[in-house]
């Protein structure tokens, strides 16, 4: 089949792209900026167009597949429409190359990335060569994000946004969290639960459900088919691994990908070879460099509890440095709606700056309902926190940091590409 992919950039497509190319599709596709990601792609043998454009789309295309943040307004997808191509999006492509394959799926609200990552190195250290697709660059991948193996096994990260993880059809699902967010989509918290029980609903009977005691109450165990393992928080808060990366959180990331990977019959001996193997992921309390001395962090989290999780990590390492969180907010409809968990999850740095919110499926109504220099003065009557333009940022930070600074950036939007403006002293 030839196939075009719009946005093949993106960390989710690009690893679905490389596992047609492995099938013997003739895989092209485009995207609006190049990329490391996009490098990699060209590397491998893709085409890669450079922008979005109607002549880039070949008339003898048989299927499109463009990622969640391609617009229908995008001229690919409009010329896809025009001439008859088949088109789906990233999530219903996941679904097309797990499909028949033994999926493992990591969903939740938080740590699915994490997760992956971990079972990446256990599974790998098992020999079980499975395929993975993994939200994230990960250096035992060769710093890839996706993982071509030969056996039935396919370890995926599944998304429950706009219900894209329902194209799929779990062997074994973990549910690491059940926190409501996506309220863009999900207008009800019932919603978001029901999202999560149709795909439970969906594993076989000889599969497996993993997940924490106080998040199967919000499913109807009665409709699930398949053996549910329960885990237990409190067991879960008290794990003790040895891990190469920081947090509590990880701690419990580590607990999660364990009993999964006992639900595969790996043994513990491998279970904690693969763990000590688990350096972290791409963007996730990521080491970017130092400058003046302070070592700079990049984090994609964008969650209230997220942004928790990662300062308390960040505190386990540094406990004596000044604490420096810089945070772009993802979504004005995020912002609105979790304002008040937002104003008082920096607890633990000791300044907080605040950059333009990046806009994302936001409406004309979601813009107006609130701003950065609102979310910042909320924030001021907790803790020390600064509005700055997005663009600014780098050069305050040239001005404002030395050796005793620890900086953590935040963000899920584009504010990791304030580290191509700066120039690092110290580069990992």
């Amino acid at each position: 089949m030839k196939i075009f992919c719009i946005g093949i950039g993106g960390i989710g497509l690009s690893g679905v792209a490389q596992i047609l190319k492995s099938q013997g599709h003739e895989v092209t596709g485009s995207d609006s900026s190049s990329s490391a990601i996009t490098q990699s792609l060209i590397e491998s043998g893709i085409r890669v167009f450079s922008g979005h454009a109607e002549g880039n789309l070949k008339p003898q295309t048989d299927l499109v597949i463009y990622s969640e943040a391609v617009p229908e307004s995008n001229p690919e997808r409009m010329e896809a429409g025009r001439l008859g191509i088949r088109a789906i999006n990233y999530a219903h492509a996941l679904g097309m190359v797990t499909e028949g394959k033994q999926l493992v799926a990591i969903t939740g609200t938080h740590g699915k990335t994490t997760i992956t990552g971990i079972l990446t190195c256990i599974l790998l250290e098992a020999k079980t060569d499975p395929s993975i697709i993994i939200g994230s660059r990960i250096n035992v991948l060769g710093d890839q994000n996706y993982r071509i193996g030969k056996s039935e096994l396919f370890l995926a990260e599944a998304c429950e946004y706009r219900d894209n993880f329902l194209t799929l059809t779990p062997n074994i699902m973990l549910i690491n969290s059940l926190e409501p967010d996506h309220l863009d989509y999900f207008k009800t918290t019932e919603q978001y639960y029901a999202s999560y029980q149709k795909l439970a609903d969906k594993i076989p009977e000889s599969g497996a459900l993993i997940v924490y005691e106080s998040d199967i109450e919000h499913l109807d165990r009665s409709r699930i088919k398949c053996r549910i393992t329960l885990l237990n928080a409190e067991e879960a808060n008290a794990a003790q691994f040895q891990l190469q990366v920081p947090g509590r959180h990880n701690q419990r990331n580590a607990f999660a990908s364990r009993a999964v990977a006992k639900t595969l019959r790996v043994s513990d001996e491998v279970i904690n070879a693969g763990l000590e193997k688990f350096h972290g992921t791409w963007r996730r309390f990521e080491y970017k460099g130092s400058i003046n001395g302070a070592k700079v962090y990049d984090d994609y989290g964008h969650h209230p509890t997220e942004i928790r999780a990662t300062i308390q990590a960040a505190r386990e390492w540094y406990l004596e440095q000044k604490l420096l969180v810089i945070f772009q907010p993802h979504q004005y409809s995020r912002t609105r709606e979790f304002f008040d968990e937002f104003t008082t999850c920096f607890k633990g740095a000791d300044e907080v700056w605040i950059t333009d919110i990046y806009k994302a499926r936001d409406t004309e109504e979601d813009i107006a309902s609130t701003s950065a220099e609102k979310l910042t003065a909320a924030i001021n009557e907790h803790q020390p926190a600064h509005y700055f333009r997005t663009e600014d940022i780098h050069e305050k930070l040239k001005k404002s940091t030395d050796a005793n600074t620890i900086v953590l950036v935040m963000g899920a939007g584009n504010i990791n590409r304030i580290f191509e403006q700066l120039k690092f002293d110290v580069q990992p």
